[in-house]
């Protein structure tokens, strides 16, 4: 081989060499370049997505868990049975299923549950959550907050009364039908803050029966709908903080209680008890509701519960 070619030869070897150091290195740039320009600008909502997606999946031996019937509280099953008062026992109200353990909804509402318990559970809150954990109507929660006088609105507490019990009847009915776990079931890293109820949770009860409470202040005083729908939302939210309900479970208890203050309204007994109620009503006191606070939620932005998460709390019988 000519001298040439020996030079040739030597330059070829050379360019392999840098090619193949330099390939790799560029192919590790790409990548790097590729999902920085992916990610999201906001290194909040970043963070966010990393804790759902890191967050523990659902076992297979759960996937499927129904509540137990060993689980119920005899009082809710006697309560159910005495049946509705107003509307026929056998009234449909379409429920939508709610989403499968092993949804990704499932662990969106779980996420959602964890940064509630860490942060969201102020001294304020875990008060009135004690509070309305079995509160006879929600009207003693609108009370509380210096919304509503039940010594001033006999004929409202009655009419109240009467909706919550109907709408009762039928949240019942469909948490008998759909059997969901409670969200520690699945989630045994939540602790939540009330013993969990003797019943399914889906749909919220307490969720549902505030809306149908709200419902009918807002239509006895249409001046102050806004805030009564929010107190409303809060309540059912609370359960949530505390973890005892999903997301999802406040969603068809609002829509079902909605579509069963509808069909009341239809009927003319449940009639006569709005009109009293109408005529006589006594809102409460104007700086009440100047001075009313909702619940804010919407500040939350822990994305998981971290390592020495809050022990506090009731301690839950693992069973669905």
């Amino acid at each position: 081989m000519s001298p040439a070619g020996e030079k040739i030869s030597g330059m070829t070897w050379l360019m392999i060499g840098v090619l193949i150091l330099f390939f790799p290195a560029l192919a590790a740039l790409t990548v790097v370049f590729s999902r920085s320009q992916k990610a999201p600008k906001d290194f909040k909502t970043q963070f966010q997505l990393e804790g759902v997606r890191f967050a523990p999946a659902v076992s297979a031996d759960k996937a499927k868990a129904k509540y137990q019937d060993s689980s119920w509280d005899p009082t809710v099953l006697q309560f159910y049975d005495e049946g509705p008062e107003f509307l026929p026992r056998e009234t449909e109200f379409e429920v939508a299923p709610f989403p499968a353990n092993d949804s990704p909804e499932t662990a969106t509402d779980l996420e959602t549950l964890r940064r509630y318990a860490a942060q969201a559970r102020t001294p304020e809150t875990l008060e009135m959550i004690n509070f309305e954990k079995d509160m006879g109507t929600p009207l003693v929660s609108y009370e509380k907050a210096g919304l509503y006088s039940s010594a001033q609105n006999p004929d409202t507490d009655r009419l109240v009364t009467a909706a919550v019990v109907e709408a009762g009847y039928f949240l019942v009915k469909a948490k008998k039908h759909f059997l969901r776990v409670r969200p520690d079931f699945l989630a045994p890293d939540l602790k939540t803050v009330i013993p969990n109820p003797g019943h399914p949770s889906y749909p919220s009860g307490h969720a549902g029966q505030a809306q149908i409470t709200g419902l009918i202040l807002s239509d006895l005083d249409s001046k102050h709908r806004d805030i009564y729908m929010q107190h409303a939302r809060a309540i059912g939210t609370r359960r949530e903080i505390a973890g005892v309900h999903y997301p999802t479970d406040s969603i068809a208890g609002r829509k079902l209680a909605g579509e069963v203050y509808a069909k009341l309204l239809e009927v003319p007994k449940f009639q006569e008890l709005f009109q009293e109620a109408k005529e006589n009503f006594v809102p409460a006191d104007e700086s009440a509701f100047a001075g009313y606070t909702p619940e804010d939620v919407n500040a939350v932005s822990v994305p998981a519960v971290p390592d020495n998460a809050e022990e506090t709390g009731a301690e839950q019988e693992q069973t669905p």
